[in-house]
């Protein structure tokens, strides 16, 4: 009987002695490997450059500007036009024309968006100088230009409502540049020298009160 049953035992225990996972089964103190090293894949490491990478540099335009505009007669010199030139030269210069203030919002991807308006806003109507909206992509940390968008309704043709704006920084905190406008008729020529300043975050857009100290003349 006691022979029997070693006998019957003896599968069980060729088996078990055969199986590999036997010996690290009873030896509690053999470290496992982990699934990752069955399959090839550790897990990546930190990459300590990565971490102390800074930051892309802030757009040198991104914020709030704004300054004044003296806008002015002006004419051009286009041979062969010589029935603009006779326009240009007979217009007086009294209309559209005076102290502008201009303000600009920069958003950190350069897109600026800028107004334009009369600094007298107590005698508005034909022959001051039109609201106009200006807008552009201030990539450049040198330089800016914009021009003047479309109008949802189309003004008259005797109407500033084109034009363009162009400058340079000069300063971190300060830009200078020209402003140009044309009537829609290309009759009336305007320009003008521009200066603006940055503007801490959260102020107001500037008043006429506020501005009569910046004149650029």
């Amino acid at each position: 009987m006691t022979r029997l049953a070693s006998v019957s035992l003896l599968p069980a225990c060729f088996a078990l002695a055969c199986d590999p996972r036997a010996d690290k089964q009873a030896r509690p103190g053999t470290p496992q490997p982990t699934h990752a090293a069955l399959t090839g894949v550790t897990s990546p490491s930190p990459n300590p450059s990565a971490e102390a990478r800074p930051h892309a540099p802030q757009n040198a335009w991104t914020g709030h500007w704004s300054g004044v505009a003296a806008v002015r007669k002006t004419e051009l010199v286009l041979p062969g036009k010589r029935s603009m030139q006779a326009a240009w030269s007979k217009d007086p210069g009294t209309a559209h024309v005076g102290r502008a203030l201009l303000d600009c919002r920069v958003e950190p991807s350069g897109q600026a968006r800028c107004e334009l308006r009369s600094e007298d806003n107590s005698q508005a109507g034909p022959g001051q100088l039109p609201q106009l909206k200006l807008s552009g992509l201030w990539d450049d940390p040198k330089s800016i230009a914009a021009e003047v968008e479309a109008q949802a309704a189309p003004p008259a043709l005797t109407e500033l409502s084109s034009g363009t704006l162009q400058g340079t920084l000069k300063t971190a905190d300060e830009a200078v540049g020209t402003l140009r406008l044309a009537s829609g008729d290309s009759m009336l020529l305007r320009s003008g020298s521009f200066e603006l300043k940055r503007q801490p975050l959260g102020a107001p857009s500037p008043s006429p009160s506020s501005t009569e100290a910046t004149t650029t003349q």
